[in-house]
């Protein structure tokens, strides 16, 4: 018999759930566009045609005992009629009339099981090649076991890099950069310009075309990934929190920071207010993935986490989006006073506050296009820095 049934029903219960699971996620887009219903009843016909394919092989499984218990209740007739015949011929010994029974009755307890594996091998296989692609999968990043080298310092130095996408398009082209250890730089330019691709660079989540990457005069690709995450903390843009304390949550970064540093840089960040209306304080809980904070203040939140680890390069992206300027001008404040000491790199598209770094680097269309101190670039009435400290003066 076929295991075609099982292996439907595996591919059409796999949609499903990864379908199901979509618009759960999404369910408050689907509210207020209204496509509730209508997804709703994508959802039920996706489930009628897993259900039609698990009664398909329901039916297949029943037929299968059926044929089997009939085959085997046909055979033990049969012999046991003849084992009777030959006892009346005295050819067989009476004794062993129900031994012939038995080694009908043992034979098709050996194979009775056949059919049930034939069934579930659709199963087998589709786990089978799953296991199998997990097991032949390259990386598309590969660290070394051990450092060819040990970093000088916390400088950082991009040279010449290149970044595409899988789809032939280049995020950047052709981008130097270098920070001095301890320096404050800011990475400054329009939403799409290249500035999250070239954190992720920094940090090895993706891999350039050409170019090269280097801490402390020792290329990235030197150094093994336990050193590497050692040297980096970051706030990404999407800040994620884990179903766990708001204190275990900030300790992933330092599990040996204190409540009350917690508390204090929660409160320098504005978050003290929000922290006071926690009904266990550091010991509440968030909503999944951190839907009970506000942009801002899950933005923040990432920050103070990022700001808690003692690794000596800080890397923060856009972690003054959704604040107003007093809000955003304080947190910039406390993130210069804690990276005292520490290379800085700040992506943002807002030129709140950048006065206070070392330099601005101003990345547009993948390429680094003005690179100067704020005070050098504000002078510039055509620089982008100036142009646009302009236009929010407006």
């Amino acid at each position: 018999m076929s295991h075609y049934p099982t292996s439907q029903w595996q591919a059409l219960n796999s949609r499903l759930r990864a379908q199901l699971i979509e618009r759960l996620d999404a369910l408050p887009e689907l509210l207020l566009y209204g496509r509730w219903h209508a997804e709703t009843a994508t959802l039920t016909k996706a489930q009628r045609q897993r259900d039609a394919a698990e009664c398909h092989t329901a039916r297949v499984w029943g037929l299968s005992q059926w044929l089997s218990q009939t085959l085997l209740g046909l055979t033990l007739a049969i012999t046991l009629a003849l084992a009777a015949w030959l006892t009346s011929l005295g050819s067989l010994d009476s004794t062993l009339i129900a031994l012939m029974g038995l080694t009908v009755l043992a034979g098709f307890e050996a194979i009775s099981l056949l059919p049930q594996a034939w069934q579930t091998l659709g199963r087998v296989l589709h786990a089978a090649r799953r296991l199998e692609a997990v097991r032949t999968h390259v990386p598309s990043v590969v660290y070394p076991l051990n450092d060819h080298a040990q970093p000088r310092d916390a400088s950082l130095n991009i040279e010449n890099l290149h970044v595409g996408f899988t789809d032939g398009t280049q995020a950047l082209t052709d981008v130097s950069l270098t920070i001095n250890a301890g320096e404050h730089i800011a990475l400054l330019g329009p939403s799409g310009s290249g500035k999250t691709t070239l954190l992720n660079a920094l940090v090895r989540f993706v891999e350039p075309q050409r170019g090269s990457l280097s801490l402390g005069q020792v290329a990235l690709h030197d150094l093994s990934e336990q050193t590497l995450r050692e040297a980096f903390t970051v706030a990404p843009q999407d800040i994620h929190l884990f179903v766990a304390s708001y204190r275990e949550n900030l300790q992933l970064a330092n599990p040996e920071t204190s409540d009350d540093e917690m508390i204090e840089l929660l409160e320098a960040l504005g978050l003290g207010h929000w922290l006071a209306e926690q009904p266990a304080g550091l010991d509440s809980y968030p909503d999944e993935g951190g839907s009970s904070l506000s942009g801002g203040q899950l933005r923040r939140f990432g920050v103070a986490r990022a700001l808690l680890s003692s690794a000596p390069i800080v890397l923060l992206d856009e972690p003054t989006e959704g604040l107003d300027e007093t809000t955003a001008l304080q947190v910039l404040d406390e993130i210069r006073q804690r990276c005292q000491g520490r290379t800085l790199l700040l992506v943002t598209h807002r030129p709140i506050g950048l006065v206070r770094l070392d330099r601005i680097a101003v990345l547009d269309a993948g390429r680094l296009q003005e690179m100067g101190t704020p005070q050098a670039l504000l002078a510039k009435p055509d620089s982008y820095f100036s142009a646009l400290n302009r236009r929010i003066a407006l």
